[in-house]
């Protein structure tokens, strides 16, 4: 049996080494990063002892000398980026690549889920949601990406919890929202509903055109409008009804109903009739098991017929 205790304290010298070749008010990140790549590793990626040390080798020969007597010290290039050039170096000589691969959950469609993430921040995830994050969620950043409807408890932390849509952002520090955006709904809307706390919402390329939402408020947006509307007072609990299973739906169109009704029954339905797609309608069922009795509900307010098909129902 080989004893690697030698190779081990080797290895833990050459990355002290390494590491302190980082300014001082990085080397706790570079070393926070360093410590997490283990965790973070999938398993078939398991890296020798052996090349540890000629990663190791190779990053000393190519990282540029941080210290105050380097003949170098007086060049143009500044602290900032020598400090990324060597977190670049040290990811890439370690094949650490993955580490920025992203790390998904979602709920499947006719199902409910729930998220816990690395910094205690817990997340609902409405059926057919995902989110996406990397592995250095909350060392380095907590930014998730989302598409779908999910209810977000944050935790606080060193970092704003900042939500990604296809055309929005939503930045936190610590607070309970609700977060509904779904990219294939007709008109692609973002609405954003708060409990407590207030959050910051605003166009995915347009941070100063932002609006502050407070508890029991509601802003909505598109990428066609310049800006979220203004926030409005709200019955926060009709907006988050899907947490216990309930549907609700206020004012909205049919198209949006129709597609939610899919997710949630883990159906299809053919809407043939689109001159109604834009319609709206307000409605709420506590417990739905069944999605014909609402499609028979939807049908007979609007005029409409509806058939079982092989893979869903047809409206027309």
């Amino acid at each position: 049996m080989t004893d690697h205790t030698g190779h081990n304290k080797t290895n833990k010298r050459e990355v002290e080494k390494l590491l302190n070749q980082f300014p001082a008010d990085k080397k706790d990140l570079a070393k926070k990063i360093w410590e997490e790549s283990p965790r973070a590793a999938p398993e078939y990626a398991a890296i020798t002892e052996e090349e540890t040390e000629q990663a190791l080798n190779n990053v000393h020969e190519r990282l540029p000398d941080f210290s105050s007597d380097s003949p170098n010290n007086g060049s143009s290039i500044s602290p900032a980026w020598r400090w990324m050039a060597a977190a670049a170096v040290l990811f890439l000589a370690l094949g650490a690549g993955w580490l920025f691969l992203p790390k998904t959950a979602s709920a499947p469609y006719g199902e409910l889920a729930s998220v816990v993430l690395p910094d205690g921040s817990t997340i609902d995830l409405n059926s057919g949601t995902h989110i996406t994050y990397n592995r250095l969620f909350g060392i380095t950043h907590r930014d998730i990406d989302l598409e779908g409807e999910a209810y977000f408890i944050v935790e606080d932390g060193d970092h704003p919890f900042v939500v990604n849509t296809a055309t929005s952002t939503i930045q936190v520090t610590g607070t309970e929202f609700n977060v509904r955006s779904w990219s294939e709904d007709p008109g692609g809307e973002t609405e954003v509903t708060v409990s407590e706390g207030s959050v910051q919402f605003f166009p995915a390329e347009e941070p100063d055109s932002f609006v502050t939402i407070n508890p029991g408020q509601l802003s909505r947006f598109t990428a066609r409008w310049n800006r979220p509307t203004p926030p409005e007072s709200v019955a926060v609990d009709r907006f988050l009804g899907w947490r216990n299973n309930k549907l609700i739906f206020n004012n909205k169109t049919l198209g949006v109903i129709f597609r939610e009704l899919e997710r949630r029954f883990d159906v299809a339905i053919d809407l043939q009739a689109v001159e109604v797609a834009n319609e709206t309608l307000t409605t709420y069922y506590a417990n739905p098991k069944d999605i014909e009795p609402i499609l028979a509900d939807i049908c007979r307010v609007k005029g409409l017929r509806y058939a079982q098909t092989a893979n869903g129902f047809r409206v027309y």
